[in-house]
């Protein structure tokens, strides 16, 4: 169980990394990976409407599954109970327990099917990470299929909201999930 504290940043990556230049802030950037995103809810939405999401995530060599808690939002910066864990693994029960899943099978799909949650939307995008020189901050560029790009930063709250108010990115801070984003777009 972990508190995931992060911001969501509506910044082009060129203009992401060249505030970073001009901050004097050296970085590697890593290797792009591609994720895809399965958010699933009951047919009534009782999930969304208690603000709290189930997600499988599915990357090269991995599938995670994920529960995320009620946001708390402020100053830029969300925090929200996190667990996850590969399908099978402890921390995967959890996260399927705290939505009322109790599996039935070793397929996860199937399980979530079989309890009545069905998918609702799909996330696709490159996640690209970023190492900041002499930081423990979690820095990904997304691009995210439909919507285009953001930066997360993810780390102790009081160190994303120093980072962001810093670069002067506060006000670019979303509190919305991209899940949520896709699902209100225009069609």
């Amino acid at each position: 169980m972990s508190l995931e504290e992060e911001a969501k940043l509506r910044v082009s990556h060129r203009e992401f990394l060249s505030l970073l230049d001009g901050a004097g802030i050296r970085y590697q950037v890593g290797q792009p990976l591609e994720q895809r995103d399965v958010f699933y809810d009951f047919p009534d939405g009782r999930l969304a409407r208690a603000d709290v999401a189930l997600r499988i995530r599915v990357e090269p060599g991995r599938t995670l599954i994920t529960y995320k808690g009620p946001r708390v939002y402020s100053g830029g910066v969300k925090t929200r109970l996190e667990l996850e864990g590969e399908p099978g693994s402890p921390e995967a029960l959890e996260a399927l327990r705290a939505v009322g899943i109790q599996p039935e099978c070793e397929d996860v799909e199937k399980s979530l099917r079989l309890a009545g949650l069905i998918p609702i939307v799909e996330v696709r995008k490159v996640r690209t990470p970023l190492l900041l020189e002499g930081s423990d901050l979690h820095i990904y560029l997304d691009r995210v299929e439909g919507l285009g790009e953001f930066v997360e930063v993810e780390g102790p709250k009081e160190k994303v909201r120093e980072f962001i108010v810093k670069l002067n990115l506060v006000d670019r801070s979303v509190r919305e999930t991209y899940a949520e984003m896709l699902i209100r777009r225009p069609r």
